[in-house]
């Protein structure tokens, strides 16, 4: 018997060290008079080292090319990777890079039955922003406007709003705002700094949607993974409207301070209304959006959960402001919910809040459980959370734009969430773009904004170049990618590429092949890999800007 186990665990010994080592993979690329024998390979490796490496295997990459994978037992050190490239026959060694999705899955317990975030394209964005900071590296802050909230939630409480310029327990204003307290939010039907988590949970199942905490292991994941939530709980009317003036104070102050006080508050959601109001507090509301506008702040409101029509049937959404978004419900299977309200004048697009034939997931008081909820109050939350999302820009364009004009660059980002949409049949003249939010398509439409106005304002471009075919497309990753233009001259064409967060990635000059009389072609050889990219192609006179796929 005792043999019998000295056998088994001697063959563990072997199984282990054998086939339970790590292994590290590096590519080589060799001369191109270098011969392609795997042996050969080997002992170029071996010879070009500083030490003496286990090579496990080598195999050439691809068809004709100088590309080698070799796989040791241990990683490689700087010291070794530098003699390896000493080699005049290695032009370089790298490691064997493992591939990332563009489309990120955060890791949250119940995300896979979050449907809702797929329909607007999330996983899409989350692979370049996941809506925590500007370009300045302020926090961006969204303001949630609700009847009771849970801020000390395991899936909230990090993205909750803490106010800088506040000592919390202190009993002193110390940012002199006429709040005493403020750290983390106010209860405006209280009149209290501390907000207690009762009631329904409406305010929690919104602020999750928002912004539950992404990628944490745990419950649900909001749009976005980093937001800041600034939670204000009312009851009434007017504690609404005074909650309006508390966030556009805390903006202006951040205006006014560039960045150094108050908060970059850059929305408003409300997924709430008021019974039988009229028309003439509809319009001091309409009045209290302008001036928060004013100051940068769009809001975002949710329309009633029936089939009513609010140009006809008043209702806060029905606010004349250009600096409202008003939100209907689509359903998962991208049609206007029955119990949804609508208006060609004064709805602007549908998100996905679910219904009760598919509801959506939200976080509840307490604890991490999802509940499945639905309606117009869990639609307009992904409105507001895609405009906190669009600041999140490494390029500064869009904050230097906002430092400049605030109220201007609220507004710009209304019209590309409006004009990003899927047009939506049941849509179509129920809302005043005729479809349901598209959030991964707003911030193509933001940073091809973005390209077209990044332009020199010296330049004097007096002709225009027109893109008539990008073959093929999508392009595949390391693929030459052919361009068709039509242009007066057959000159070099500069161009750049850039990264969808707005950082340049590729720069060069090309030559134009002539076509015809008035068209010709250029060929892009730089290696891409998977995701959208713009490119900018330019000379002296002319300049176009195009968008590129890559799969």
């Amino acid at each position: 018997m005792r043999s019998t186990s000295l056998l088994l665990y001697a063959l563990f010994l072997f199984v282990t060290t054998t086939f339970g080592q790590e292994s590290y993979e590096y590519i080589i690329k060799t001369s191109t008079s270098f011969s392609k024998n795997s042996t050969d390979i080997s002992a170029l490796i071996q010879k070009s080292s500083s030490s003496k490496l286990q090579i496990r295997k080598t195999s050439p990459i691809g068809i004709s090319t100088n590309l080698f994978l070799f796989e040791v037992d241990k990683p490689l050190s700087d010291i070794q990777i530098n003699s390896l490239n000493q080699n005049n026959q290695i032009l370089g060694c790298y490691p064997n890079l493992k591939v990332r999705a563009r489309n990120t899955t955060p890791n949250d317990e119940f995300y896979s039955e979050q449907w809702n975030l797929a329909k607007i394209g999330a996983p899409q964005l989350w692979s370049v922003m996941t809506g925590g900071t500007n370009s300045q590296g302020k926090k961006i802050v969204v303001a949630v406007i609700d009847t009771d909230f849970d801020i000390n939630h395991e899936d909230l409480l990090d993205n909750m709003f803490t106010n800088e310029g506040e000592i919390p327990g202190n009993g002193i204003d110390d940012d002199g705002n006429n709040f005493i307290d403020d750290f983390r939010g106010f209860d405006f039907n209280n009149e209290s700094p501390t907000i207690i988590a009762e009631g329904s949970g409406h305010g929690t199942k919104v602020a999750s949607v928002l912004g539950a905490i992404g990628n944490n292991e745990t419950g649900i994941t909001g749009l976005n993974w980093e937001v800041s939530i600034l939670p204000l709980r009312i009851s009434f009317l007017d504690e609404y409207i005074n909650a309006q003036y508390y966030v556009k104070a805390l903006r202006d102050k951040y205006n006014e301070s560039n960045g150094a006080e108050g908060a970059f508050i850059v929305a408003i959601n409300a997924s709430l209304g008021f019974t039988d109001i009229p028309q003439d507090l509809i319009d001091e509301v309409s009045n209290t959006y302008d001036e928060l506008g004013s100051s940068g702040i769009l809001n975002v409101g949710s329309v009633p959960n029936s089939n009513v029509n609010i140009d006809t049937d008043p209702d806060i959404t029905s606010a004349e402001s250009d600096y409202l978004i008003a939100v209907t419900n689509t359903s998962f299977t991208d049609i206007k919910t029955t119990n949804a309200a609508y208006g060609l004048q004064n709805c602007d697009l549908g998100a996905p809040g679910g219904d009760n034939i598919r509801p959506i997931l939200t976080l509840n008081n307490f604890n991490t459980t999802a509940d499945n909820t639905g309606g117009t109050s869990f639609a307009s939350p992904l409105v507001a959370g895609t405009i906190a999302l669009l600041y999140d820009q490494e390029s500064t364009y869009l904050d230097d734009e906002t430092a400049e004009n605030p109220s201007g660059t609220a507004l710009l980002l209304k019209d590309i969430i409006l004009s990003s949409v899927q047009p939506l049949e049941s849509l179509e003249g129920k809302s005043t773009s005729g479809g349901r939010l598209d959030a991964f398509q707003s911030l193509l439409n933001l940073h091809q904004h973005f390209q077209v106005n990044m332009l020199d304002s010296e330049e004097d471009y007096i002709q225009e170049l027109k893109i008539i075919k990008i073959f093929p497309s999508p392009s595949i990753a390391s693929q030459e990618i052919k361009i068709i233009f039509a242009q007066d001259g057959f000159e070099a064409l500069n161009y750049i590429i850039y990264e969808a967060s707005g950082k340049t990635c590729k720069t060069g000059t090309v030559p134009v092949v002539p076509l015809t009389e008035n068209q010709s072609m250029i060929s892009l050889q730089d290696r891409l890999s998977s995701g959208v990219y713009f490119l900018k192609l330019f000379n002296a006179e002319m300049s176009v800007v195009t968008k590129i796929m890559i799969i």
